[in-house]
């Protein structure tokens, strides 16, 4: 019997603080769009997939309790999911909030009634 086996794919990890720290850092004062940034950001302080990131809406941030609820339709699983934001989540869209003025945290820069791409 013949037997297949899978190759073990390892994806590239940050695991010491000293390295995250850069990486935000870099990520903070690089020139780029806002929009993007902060999507950035806010992907990596609540580890997210893409699809919920770039499709949040100001409609589904608490930020007076700190709490993001992502409707099911902005699923994977069709399930809704709310995820507590850190302190410094908050703080940034607080600001980011000020400047933004649209319903989607991301606008497209394209078609400004979608979200990013």
């Amino acid at each position: 019997m013949w037997s297949i086996t899978k190759k073990t794919r390892h994806f590239a990890t940050i695991t010491e603080v000293s390295k995250i720290k850069e990486l935000i850092e870099n990520i903070i004062y690089i020139q780029c769009d806002t929009n993007t940034k902060m999507a950035i950001l806010l992907s990596l302080l609540t580890a997210q997939r893409s699809f919920s990131i770039r499709n949040a809406a100001w409609e589904d941030i608490d930020l007076e309790n700190g709490l993001w609820n992502i409707p099911a339709s902005k699923m994977k699983m069709k399930k809704a999911h709310c995820i507590h934001l850190s302190d410094i989540a908050v703080q940034l869209l607080k600001e980011y909030k000020q400047i933004s003025h649209h319903d989607l945290l991301f606008k497209s820069i394209k078609q400004k009634r979608k979200a990013m791409d």
